[in-house]
């Protein structure tokens, strides 16, 4: 049942770890102070962390993710992805702060916690504290912050962006286009989210004690919107419900506004909201999120954080382990035997959510216990189901089911690409691998400079005295346009539309590094 497959492994309710090199402090922290805190962690623990720089907010300000995993540095054939991002909303701030402590244990645990090893071992796992600075840099400055009752939560100060948008509300939705035009915060994380094999995420909230799932939405109006992943929704909003001190533990968390039964709930059920980022990372890349509100108060005093990171470290801890639920597997090509990514994995009444092969043509579907027909298709391949058992929801125990397709008369449509792309193994969509294309352009661009210039003084000499090698000059400008041809294309994961790519692409300064 959804019960006892929320089931985990226990890990200490205590604090820990304190006698580690690595220490947070149980304060809110500026956004000087995470960066400082996130370069630390890389510093003392280069082998497991990496930070990376997805982008800068709307006022300029760097939204950061660090990366943990036993080869930050390598993508890992059949490692699944996964990412908890808070702050969406700068004044929602327990997530953040959870966030910092979350990477604090994972690090310091380590060497010596084998359920933690192992998480990290076969995790790649990243964790974005604040998605929203420019936000929490203005309810940071409320004096009012963190006057809370059991009717009043704090207000909505510092909740919307620098150009005051509510970014949960501002991602392109299956009911209606956000009214607002993309923000660069909401561009990063689209990027992000679609460009990366992510298989599970989070999305930290404030200002209730409750898990939603998708859907947010609905067309006609309000009331439970249910997707074709109900059930697997309902196990993995459960799985943090039930491992978190409070949450669940009483039907009404919050006072008499909310009731919520065993700590969970359908987003639109609670409320309909429209461009919400759950159901957004469901219909348009591999992953499936859900949103957890972590407190009543959005913006609670320091002195209630230790608590609120007692509440969490279990249900952090056993909500990512999620991540090696379902099935997993690898699609090959039967001519080469080489795994191949951009294969469409898709499951029989659930073809909404379509997942895509990664690196190496490894997949991973997440789905609650149960029997599924599983098809495996893509451009010049004949498509191929299978049917594959899930026998429970307990972390590792994941069903294998891998395909191995045969090419179709269709083939040689696509052979250059998947000879250049795929059959070559694919390339990573990690920061390194895009400067090295725009390096590569950039080296192009400097060389057809030198071509003009070298033209412009062959026409000078010509006139001047009319008498110029042409060969020589042919050879040079074919030389350079053969070298201008070979470009590095990127491996898309994503499932983004032609309409999600032209609000992406829509403002040139906007392009961000994603991992």
């Amino acid at each position: 049942t959804t019960t006892t497959s929320t089931s985990t492994t226990p890990i200490s309710k205590e604090l820990e770890n304190q006698d580690c090199p690595f220490q947070v402090a149980f304060s809110h922290h500026s956004e000087s102070e995470v960066q400082a805190i996130l370069e630390e962690a890389v510093a003392l623990y280069p082998d497991l962390a990496r930070v990376h720089n997805l982008g800068t907010s709307t006022n300029g300000e760097h939204l950061w993710a660090l990366q943990i995993s036993d080869n930050p540095n390598v993508v890992e054939d059949g490692e699944p992805w996964m990412y908890i991002a808070g702050n969406i909303h700068g004044n929602e701030v327990v997530g953040r702060e959870m966030l910092l402590h979350f990477a604090q244990y994972l690090l310091c645990s380590y060497s010596h916690n084998q359920h933690v090893k192992r998480l990290v071992d076969f995790t790649n796992i990243y964790l974005l504290p604040s998605i929203n600075p420019d936000g929490y840099a203005t309810a940071e400055k409320n004096n009012q912050r963190s006057v809370c009752t059991q009717t009043f939560d704090g207000g909505v100060v510092g909740r919307t962006n620098g150009h005051d948008v509510d970014l949960n509300r501002n991602f392109p939705d299956q009911y209606r286009d956000p009214t607002d035009p993309l923000q660069k915060e909401t561009k990063v994380l689209m990027g992000f989210a679609s460009s990366n094999p992510f298989v599970l995420s989070a999305n930290l909230h404030g200002g209730s004690l409750v898990a939603s799932y998708p859907y947010d939405g609905r067309a006609d109006g309000y009331g439970y919107s249910v997707c074709p992943d109900d059930e697997a929704f309902k196990l993995l909003a459960r799985t943090y419900a039930d491992n978190h001190r409070k949450m669940g533990k009483t039907n009404y968390p919050c006072g008499q506004q909310d009731r919520f039964d065993h700590g969970i709930t359908n987003g639109a059920a609670w409320y309909s909201l429209f461009g919400g980022m759950q159901d957004w990372v469901y219909l348009h890349t591999n992953g499936m999120e859900i949103t957890i509100e972590l407190s009543c108060c959005k913006f609670p005093k320091e002195d209630t954080l230790v608590e609120y990171w007692l509440d969490n470290k279990q249900a952090l801890f056993s909500y990512t382990q999620k991540v090696h639920i379902g099935v997993t597997g690898h699609v090959f090509d039967a001519t080469s035997r080489k795994g191949v990514p951009n294969i469409n994995i898709t499951v029989t009444k659930k073809e909404e959510k379509r997942v895509m092969s990664a690196h190496f043509g490894a997949y991973w579907r997440l789905l609650s216990p149960g029997t599924y027909t599983i098809t495996a298709s893509g451009n010049g391949y004949i498509s191929q189901s299978h049917s594959v058992t899930v026998g429970s929801a307990t972390p590792y125990d994941v069903a294998k089911l891998d395909f191995t397709l045969q090419r179709g008369s269709d083939f040689g449509r696509f052979e250059e690409y998947y000879q250049t792309v795929i059959l070559s193994g694919g390339s990573s969509t990690s920061s390194d691998t895009k400067a090295s294309t725009q390096g590569g352009q950039i080296f192009g661009y400097i060389v057809l400079a030198v071509v003009v210039l070298v033209i412009v003084l062959a026409v000078v000499l010509v006139i001047r005295r009319k008498v110029l090698p042409r060969m020589r000059l042919y050879n040079v400008v074919s030389d350079v346009n053969s070298a201008s041809s070979v470009t590095n294309t990127l491996t898309k994961f994503s499932n983004l539309g032609y309409h999600d790519t032209a609000l992406l692409s829509s403002d040139s300064e906007d392009e961000e590094n994603v991992v």
